[in-house]
């Protein structure tokens, strides 16, 4: 299955997500250490991070595999033998 537009937008979207569940967890955290609000608050921002992060853990790889499938239905372009006896010469 080739990736559509709304894949890569939900990709997106998600990895945006992530991001800004990082950033409310650390904002939790401090407002925590100031002793402006509870710990459980810190938690709440980090189980919310953690489903976004599952979530886009979940959509990253299916879309790495729809990439593939286009690049071989496309025609390919590797070159895994030249690009290993590249690297085994630039070793010695």
């Amino acid at each position: 299955m080739l990736p559509t537009a709304k894949e890569q937008h939900r990709h997106k979207s998600l990895a945006e997500a992530v991001a800004a569940s990082q950033l409310a967890v650390q904002m939790a955290d401090e407002r925590y250490h100031r002793g402006l609000t509870t710990f459980l608050d810190v938690l709440q921002t980090q189980q919310t991070l953690y489903q976004r992060n599952r979530d886009w853990s979940i959509v990253k790889p299916k879309l790495s595999t729809d990439l593939v499938a286009l690049y071989k239905a496309l025609g390919g372009g590797w070159q895994t033998e030249a690009i290993v006896s590249d690297a085994v010469q630039l070793q010695k």
